[in-house]
């Protein structure tokens, strides 16, 4: 008879949390809780779910004791870039400690991952190695806390254990900035802001989950290094974006001059100010107009190939967006 693996999921409810969810029910040697504030996505998780703000230590504590998890995906966090102060991102920093501090205490706890965010870096850094932080957003300044407090509570957390950025991920059940990105192309509303050719390391989200759950589970992880999420090949946004046009609407992509976008992104910016929706900011623009790749050499190695290709993947989440086009955002 196989063991049983007790798997505890904060932050379950949200996108690549409710992915992974899905993804580990279907081996039916997984008993899965998810500690949320937020009910899940999908019903059939319901009854898996445990409401919980990770920042409320005592009754954190009950239910680690109580459920006695073997396994610990770390996923909850405030992911928004609209918080003004630190405190704002509170549920990052004292939500984390008191993740770590159950997960060390508990001696049943032999396996741990944790995400952070290829945020804890500006978009337009080269970074020297992966420690050289340089957050130009509350939100990324709040997770280079996080990592550093993962790093406090080292030499204490189980062998198996694992520090993860996420990059750009998307794929179904997402929401901001990607729901919207796919529906203004779907609305035939997109227009590529630049002649010139940008390279991302993005990842979809069905691959990330599975990336997540071998590294978690592999013996060959170094509780020391960082692993980024994403595919291995990164993409040529034009080319990503057109994609999706071709399969939503059978048509191709325009191009146009960044200096025309950047006028468009300055309006954007100020509508953001009366709480006006627009969408296209500045941010949005200097993201999309900034190669952002990153080594996952290290990853490769623990998951060599991925299940999804770019075209399946598009696929399945235009499928996925078309269904739920209503109940999503």
């Amino acid at each position: 008879m196989k063991n049983i693996n007790k798997i505890l999921i904060t932050g379950g409810s949200g996108f690549i949390g409710t992915n992974l969810h899905l993804k580990l029910k279907k081996n039916k040697n997984n008993i899965v809780i998810n500690i949320d504030t937020k009910k899940p996505l999908e019903s059939n998780l319901l009854d898996d779910w445990v409401s919980c703000d990770i920042r409320n230590y005592s009754k954190l504590k009950k239910i680690f004791n109580s459920f006695k998890p073997n396994i610990v995906y770390h996923l909850a966090a405030r992911t928004d870039l609209d918080g003004k102060t630190i405190r704002d991102y509170d549920t990052n920093i004292k939500g984390t400690k008191n993740v770590l501090s159950l997960v060390t205490s508990n001696k049943k706890v032999k396996k741990f991952l944790y995400t952070s965010t290829r945020f804890v870096f500006n978009m337009d850094q080269n970074p020297k190695n992966d420690f050289d932080y340089s957050a130009s957003t509350v939100y990324g300044e709040s997770k280079v806390i996080s990592e550093k407090l993962y790093f406090d509570y080292l030499k204490k957390l189980p062998k198996n254990s694992v520090l993860t950025r996420p990059t750009s991920i998307w794929g179904p059940y997402f929401g901001e900035p990607y729901y919207n990105f796919f529906k203004i192309i779907k609305k035939n509303l997109y227009f590529h802001p630049t002649l010139e050719k940008t390279y991302k390391s993005f990842g979809y989200v069905e691959n990330t989950v599975l990336q997540m759950i071998k590294l978690c589970n592999s013996n060959a992880v170094k509780k020391n290094e960082v692993y980024y999420l994403c595919d291995y090949k990164p993409y040529e946004i034009f080319s990503f974006a057109n994609q999706i046009s071709k399969r939503f609407n059978k048509t191709n992509l325009i191009k146009i001059p960044y200096l025309l976008s950047y006028f468009f992104s300055l309006i954007g910016s100020m509508l953001k100010f009366i709480n006006a929706n627009f969408p296209l900011t500045l941010f949005r623009l200097k993201n999309m107009t900034t190669n952002s790749v990153f080594n996952n050499g290290n990853l490769k190695k623990i998951q060599n190939r991925l299940p999804y290709n770019l075209a399946k993947s598009i696929n399945k989440t235009c499928d996925w967006f078309i269904k739920n086009e209503t109940n999503f955002k």
